[in-house]
């Protein structure tokens, strides 16, 4: 049994060809970063609310007063899950442009919250939970280049 393979290709269709993937690129890249920032912003929620870091380490426990508090509203107490009133965690935001995506806060107010837990700032313990694990990395590279690799296939 043989195969046999025949390109017919003009010079023409191929300038077309890198012509139009060109012109295509720059939204393709854009494309490709919003569903990988996209990607983070929700890994980053949802580990948060589990009580974990990037690392998947469980956060530090909460204070004996915070813990009376919580209770008092009625909210959970077994784990921190840096979960009030649920504005900061919903401030989490992306953006992407041709050459970068970016995960961030919409309002100041709670990027201000969220760097107190990040950094330990003030009279809070540290809890650093706004970053990108090694795992969640490898994912979100992973989602970015098989969009590139989706969108550029040619049949």
């Amino acid at each position: 049994m043989v195969a046999d393979i025949k390109i017919k290709d003009t010079s023409i269709e191929v300038q077309r060809f890198f012509k139009n993937f060109q012109r295509d690129m720059p939204g393709i890249i854009k494309e490709s970063l919003a569903r990988a920032s996209a990607f983070g912003s929700l890994k980053i929620q949802e580990r948060t609310l589990k009580g974990k870091d990037a690392d998947g380490n469980r956060f530090r426990p909460y204070s004996r007063r915070t813990i009376e508090s919580r209770q008092e509203k009625g909210r959970q107490t077994s784990f921190v899950d840096l979960f009030d009133s649920g504005k900061m965690l919903g401030a989490i935001t992306f953006i992407s442009t041709a050459s970068k995506g970016q995960i961030f806060f919409r309002r100041q107010a709670e990027n201000r919250k969220a760097f107190f837990h990040d950094t330990g700032t003030g009279k809070l313990p540290r809890r650093p939970f706004f970053a990108i694990g090694r795992k969640e990395e490898d994912k979100i590279k992973k989602i970015f280049f098989d969009n590139i690799a989706k969108r550029t296939a040619r049949p």
